[in-house]
């Protein structure tokens, strides 16, 4: 009968140490964060998807590397895609940044940056109006943003 006893109390005791073991590690963060992304949804207009394809190769691209070289952004990727209906996008911009952090003041430090890239532009006033001209080429459905997740 001690036996039984020893053996069941060691059981009980082995079982609650598995127990705490298994919850203390349901209670450890099951994901770890990563960049933050700005996800811009874009439908080009009609016959203007090629002009809007070479506006972005010759200038929201170069704008983007300076801002990566300058460690204001992590990353960038432009998505192309065909639209599943009339309302849905066909061009995806998406910008990485290290944390939300990292978006305090970005318009600021965007806009200093492009009053640097135009200073030193031979060709700043057609650039200027490569700029201007991106809002009759595309319409923004919306924007999100988002952090990746990486899972454990």
């Amino acid at each position: 009968m001690k036996s039984l006893v020893h053996k069941t109390s060691f059981l009980t005791l082995v079982f609650c140490l598995l127990f705490s073991v298994s919850y203390a590690q349901d209670d450890a963060p099951k994901f770890e964060d990563g960049l933050v992304w700005h996800l811009e949804f874009i439908r080009t207009v009609d016959g203007h998807g090629d002009g809007y394809r070479d506006y972005l190769a010759a200038n929201y691209v170069s704008i983007l590397k300076m801002a990566k070289e300058k460690g204001i952004i992590e990353d960038y990727k432009i998505i192309g895609s065909m639209p599943g209906n009339e309302d849905d996008w066909d061009v995806l911009l998406m910008t990485a940044y290290t944390n939300f952090a990292a978006l305090d003041n970005v318009e600021d430090k965007f806009e200093a940056m492009m009053a640097e890239m135009m200073k030193n532009d031979k060709n700043a006033d057609e650039r200027k109006k490569a700029v201007a001209s991106r809002f009759e080429m595309r319409q923004i459905l919306g924007s999100k943003m988002g952090r990746e997740m990486t899972l454990k």
